[in-house]
């Protein structure tokens, strides 16, 4: 399992992000052969979490390749409800949930947005290509926008996918550590 250690402007901890080999020779290639102004690159961690980065936020990244094998098998994860969902008429795109954590610049936590919609994570993600804010309605029916130019990092779980403790085994390897002084 390798990790991308990210390093943003002015937070005072990185976070790292547990890639497989696969996609952690797909991101380095994304970095290296990237020529255009920063934008938002998408990746999924070891535990399939999509991961929207705004590079335009990024100061460093640091590539370590750990020999740790993920901590659960990644073999016992669901089938995607989310995928099948543009195929299947009859599917409630309502019944499908994410947890969503949204780290913003200037912000020491991240925003948790619990049981967001299949509909909601798709504004999410459409959002961060190409608009100034991304609305979306919360657990508690409230309604929220955030300014995209704000975000450095969205990770989102497809909540049914997992057990209980595959679950928070997974919301926890993506991780802040302190910035060494």
């Amino acid at each position: 399992m390798n990790y991308l250690q990210l390093h943003f402007r002015g937070r005072p901890k990185w976070l790292g992000l547990p890639l497989s080999d696969g996609e952690f020779q797909r991101a380095r290639s994304a970095f290296v052969q990237s020529r255009d102004e920063p934008h938002f690159m998408e990746f999924e961690t070891i535990y399939g979490q999509s991961v929207w980065l705004n590079a335009a936020n990024l100061q460093m990244v640091r590539f370590l390749l750990e020999m740790e094998l993920p901590r659960f098998s990644t073999s016992d994860i669901k089938a995607s409800a989310q995928d099948q969902l543009s195929g299947d008429t009859d599917m409630d795109a309502r019944a499908i949930h994410w947890d969503v954590r949204v780290w913003l610049s200037g912000r020491e936590k991240p925003l948790t947005i619990f049981e967001v919609s299949a509909d909601d994570w798709v504004e999410i993600t459409t959002a961060v290509q190409d608009r100034v804010f991304f609305y979306i309605t919360d657990e508690d029916g409230e309604e929220l926008a955030v300014r995209v130019a704000d975000i450095e990092l969205v990770v989102g779980i497809e909540v049914d996918r997992y057990s209980d403790d595959q679950l928070d085994i997974a919301q926890n390897e993506v991780c802040e550590e302190e910035k060494p002084a």
